[in-house]
């Protein structure tokens, strides 16, 4: 609970809301998806003039797992999308989260917002084991 939220005019929840950012948030446009394809493309670009590797890791939020909020999810296709289109490998956490035994102790509190330790922790795990089924960590070893 944010005590700012009373006072709207303070935290900008108003605006806030209207982009969806909080609960009641209004109608999304249609994802960028052009724009979001050529930020990537301009990713991969960047991270190969270092013989790099760019990796697309989706972390899903409180709503989308909690509260079953699907408001956003041509977002998050669109992006999982593009990245698969462009041959980036994709890390996709949403089914770690959703089975996991107590999602709610992903979060700090038990209450939205940033992951707390367990949820970064999940993260880790499987962001480790992405990175070793493709050979990452062991190139990096050398």
């Amino acid at each position: 609970y944010n005590p700012l939220n009373a006072v709207s005019g303070l935290t900008l929840r108003r605006t806030r809301s209207v982009l969806g950012l909080i609960e009641g948030g209004g109608d999304w446009p249609d994802p960028p998806r052009t724009l979001f394809r050529a930020v990537l493309q301009e990713a991969q670009r960047s991270v190969m003039m270092f013989d790099g590797k760019i990796l697309f890791i989706y972390l899903p939020s409180w709503a989308e797992i909690i509260q079953r909020d699907e408001t956003k999810a041509r977002y998050r296709d669109t992006a999982l999308e593009v990245a698969n289109s462009l041959k980036i490998p994709v890390l996709d956490l949403r089914a770690a989260f959703i089975a996991n035994r107590d999602p709610r102790s992903l979060w700090p509190n038990r209450r939205p917002g940033h992951y707390g330790r367990e949820g970064h922790a999940l993260v880790a795990k499987h962001v480790i084991e992405f990175m070793n089924h493709l050979g990452i960590l062991r190139s990096l070893k050398h």
